[in-house]
């Protein structure tokens, strides 16, 4: 049940809510962390910018979110384009798979690279360079102050990325 291909034990899908209904329509990947759904409504980057507290400026662009029962858990947008760079903005659980997912969409796109911005704290912070970005430095206070939201720049150019990942 749950609409078409069946819920596969997702229970956020069944609750028939109007967010549910949306999130189960655009799901990309499942994992261990959640199910991975893209967005284009901008929605899930409107949700990302209100908890950054960040402008992520007012065009719609791509999005991805990691949804659980309790509903959008983590999220990461695309904004900040440029002719050759393109910046991910993230909050909450971000997971390998979604950063996968994303560095493919910049590279179907033609751009040359991608750029991350993390909080000081973020978990994500280990994982970038796992998958090969290179540290770039720090943006203080971009997140308001205090050093806590302090941002970590890090990116990877597409040659770097398809040369680790294929």
């Amino acid at each position: 049940g749950g609409g078409p291909g069946g819920d596969h034990g997702n229970r956020h899908a069944q609750r028939g809510d109007a967010e549910s209904q949306f999130l189960r329509h655009h799901v990309r990947a499942r994992g261990a962390a959640g199910v991975i759904v893209e967005d284009t409504s901008g929605r899930i980057a409107a949700w990302c910018a209100e908890h950054l507290g960040a402008d992520l400026g007012d065009r719609v662009w791509p999005a991805w979110g990691i949804v659980r029962d309790q509903g959008l858990v983590g999220a990461a947008v695309l904004h900040n384009a440029r002719k050759y760079d393109i910046e991910v903005s993230v909050y909450g659980t971000v997971t390998r798979g979604m950063i996968r997912i994303i560095a493919e969409a910049v590279r179907d796109s033609g751009c040359g690279r991608l750029s991350a911005r993390v909080r000081r704290l973020s978990p994500l912070r280990r994982h970038l360079p796992r998958l090969g970005f290179t540290y770039e430095g720090v943006t203080r206070q971009y997140f308001g102050r205090g050093r806590d939201n302090d941002a970590l720049r890090y990116g990877i150019l597409i040659e770097e990325w398809q040369a680790r990942h294929g």
